[in-house]
């Protein structure tokens, strides 16, 4: 049994060392060299592409219904509950992404979920999907204010006949509350790109253990929120909240 296996552990390393050979032999093209020595991509799409930590918005969202439901029972009750209880709260952990500003090579530091619940008002009936969907996140230059001014007279102008040239790109501010209100705003992609959803997957519907989730994380996406008022009430399942709103 020993010699056995013995042999084919010495026939997997041959194999391996035969497969190593020619791939460190193995012939590149110029162009392969070229694109490498220039930095282009080694690769196209038809589409772009930036990542989405769903799980953690949810888990955001359902530790705030505990507390506002943990609220709600204590005025109730007038007896005090532990909040912080860890029967009570769910572990969220807030996820962060460089992501290209888009000019000069620069790169923001993102909070998705920050950066949608404290987005412009003018961007109230928009979703987690189509507000990642539409809009990226970059520092504010000399450009973005001279725009963001020619952006606000435009609007208080009736007539938009006049107008002439490309049009602006729409750029939108944070509200105060945003820890980078006063250095970054939202600005309008030129092209649409599609979200990426990573960690686990959005549950089947179909399920009976998996289905409040799946309510969840649909309401998260697809359904515009500022706080856990705007899906989901304090007396309400993920469920119900979900079947209301498909009534609507």
């Amino acid at each position: 049994m020993d010699a056995t296996a013995n042999a084919e552990e010495k026939s997997r390393r041959l194999v391996l060392r035969c497969y190593s050979t020619l791939a460190s032999q193995q012939e590149v093209s110029g162009v392969q060299v070229a694109s490498y020595l220039m930095g282009w991509p080694d690769h196209y799409t038809t589409h772009e592409f930036v990542n989405l930590f769903l799980i953690g918005i949810e888990n955001y969202l359902q530790t705030m219904l505990l507390e506002a439901q943990l609220k709600r029972q204590r005025q109730e009750t007038d007896t005090t509950t532990d909040i912080d209880n860890d029967d009570n709260c769910i572990e969220t952990e807030e996820q962060f992404l460089l992501q290209p500003a888009g000019t000069n090579n620069k790169y923001v530091y993102v909070n998705t979920r920050v950066d949608y619940q404290h987005r412009s008002t003018a961007l109230d009936n928009i979703c987690l999907y189509d507000y990642i969907r539409l809009y990226r996140k970059k520092p504010v230059d000399a450009r973005d204010r001279k725009q963001t001014k020619a952006q606000v007279e435009m609007r208080n102008v009736q007539s938009k006949t006049s107008q002439r040239g490309r049009p602006l790109s729409e750029r939108e501010h944070f509200q105060v509350e945003h820890p980078q209100a006063a250095s970054h705003i939202n600005i309008k992609r030129i092209k649409p790109i599609v979200p990426v959803l990573l960690g686990p997957p959005v549950p089947r519907k179909d399920r009976d253990d998996t289905k409040e989730r799946y309510c969840r994380s649909i309401l998260a996406l697809f359904v515009p929120w500022r706080s856990i008022q705007d899906v989901c009430g304090v007396d309400q399942t993920w469920e119900e909240a979900f079947q209301i709103r498909q009534t609507r």
